[in-house]
């Protein structure tokens, strides 16, 4: 037999689940929303190019898109970190810049060239999964 009072505790979280509105579920039983706060999306229009003896990575940031009047995601963006990616799907991290800017130099290319990828890393430490690659012609 239920008591009255966990009778009406019962009740009382079945009318408060009803009021909350139903999300999709991204990963690990959590919405879409509130996954995009936690893990930023990856940057964008990434691009390498040589400029002298080195190459430079550049890219913009990652969009901020409006979901239930609030950002898609933490806009806290701290840093980006530059990847080397292979074909097999490997990388390996080449270097960090703050998130005041857009911009890497790979100092030290590879001869057969090399292929990169960047991600965008919050506050927190959470960090975006990989953007788009890019290679210098």
């Amino acid at each position: 037999m239920v008591s009255a009072t966990t009778a009406a505790a019962l009740i009382g979280v079945c009318l408060a689940s009803a009021l909350v509105p139903a999300t999709a579920q991204a990963d690990g039983g959590i919405s879409v929303d509130e996954y995009h706060r936690v893990f930023p999306p990856a940057p964008v229009e990434v691009r390498a190019a040589f400029e002298a003896t080195a190459v430079v990575v550049t890219w913009s940031p990652p969009p901020l898109v409006a979901r239930s009047g609030q950002p898609a995601y933490d806009p806290a963006v701290a840093a980006y970190r530059v990847y080397a990616v292979d074909e097999a799907g490997g990388r390996t991290l080449l270097g960090e810049v703050a998130a005041t800017t857009t911009r890497f130099v790979d100092d030290a290319p590879v001869a057969a060239g090399r292929t990169y990828a960047v991600t965008a890393v919050q506050r927190s430490g959470q960090e975006s999964g990989l953007s788009e690659s890019a290679r210098a012609p």
